[in-house]
């Protein structure tokens, strides 16, 4: 989305007044959108098998194997001026519903997510998923580029005491986020793919999932991180979905965030997570 579509937003949701404010806390936003469909060595998708180079072993936390989530192929991302314009981003967690009894690390404590970056994918193989590991059924995904502005609580400076309701101040502001991600926040749906009177919706409710690269974090609980600091940025949002068995925790999103300075350097060794 252009800064000139976003402002064409802000008008039609009666914010005129408030153009300069919003345009100014405008990001960049890719919403990551998954499809019926085949996957592919070296390709995005959620779950399935990972993509390592030829070789490699399964990462683990203190020999646990930890569970693919899945896999960013940055060629395949709309142009931005943030993400790395090659490789692949791997994606693991300590759990993806229930950590069980084994000793895993909460997903925001160090080690409860783990990434790995392949700068070079000419030699890649699929790994085998270790026994007794769990699994995440194989979705390709798409990109779509938007854009993103703040969950409206972290506005309540700018708007001071604005009201809530259809016409106040912060329902047009939650409207005009919503305008900018017409695919997202559905209900949380317990679906599987196995459940065969289920399986017709099962990408429509996918697809109405909020899984999402850049913009803002949304939440509107967690008093000890800012979304609007300017050093961090979002890489990765996900959304708890049922047809993906991810859980994390109550129906709750998890945020990676990275500085964005390491992002320039494609260094994602030191990350943060937050969970809502």
């Amino acid at each position: 989305m252009t800064i000139q579509e976003f402002e064409k937003l802000i008008e039609k949701h009666d914010l005129i007044e408030h153009k300069e404010y919003l345009v100014n806390q405008f990001r960049p936003a890719i919403e990551m959108l998954p499809y019926k469909g085949e996957t592919k060595l070296g390709g995005s998708r959620f779950g399935g098998m990972p993509d390592l180079p030829s070789g490699a072993t399964w990462p683990a936390y203190n020999d646990i194997p930890y569970v693919f989530v899945g896999q960013i192929n940055f060629e395949e991302l709309p142009d931005n001026e943030m993400l790395p314009k090659i490789g692949l981003l791997s994606i693991f967690a300590s759990y993806v519903d229930d950590p069980g009894e084994e000793e895993r690390p909460e997903l925001f404590d160090e080690g409860g997510i783990h990434l790995i970056y392949t700068k070079d994918t000419d030699a890649l193989a699929a790994l085998t998923i270790p026994e007794g590991t769990k699994s995440v059924p194989a979705t390709p995904i798409n990109f779509s580029l938007t854009g993103d502005i703040a969950y409206n609580i972290w506005m309540e400076p700018h708007y001071e005491d604005g009201e809530y309701g259809e016409y106040g101040i912060k329902g047009k502001h939650h409207a005009l986020r919503r305008a900018l991600h017409p695919n997202i926040r559905s209900p949380y749906f317990n679906l599987t793919a196995s459940n065969t009177s289920a399986y017709n919706e099962y990408f429509k409710i996918l697809e109405n999932k909020r899984h999402q690269l850049l913009g803002y974090y949304e939440s509107h609980q967690l008093d000890n991180i800012d979304p609007c600091d300017e050093a961090y940025t979002p890489l990765i949002i996900l959304d708890s979905c049922g047809v993906l068995d991810w859980d994390w925790g109550d129906g709750a999103m998890i945020c990676i965030s990275i500085e964005k300075d390491k992002l320039k350097e494609a260094d994602f060794s030191s990350i943060d997570v937050y969970h809502d």
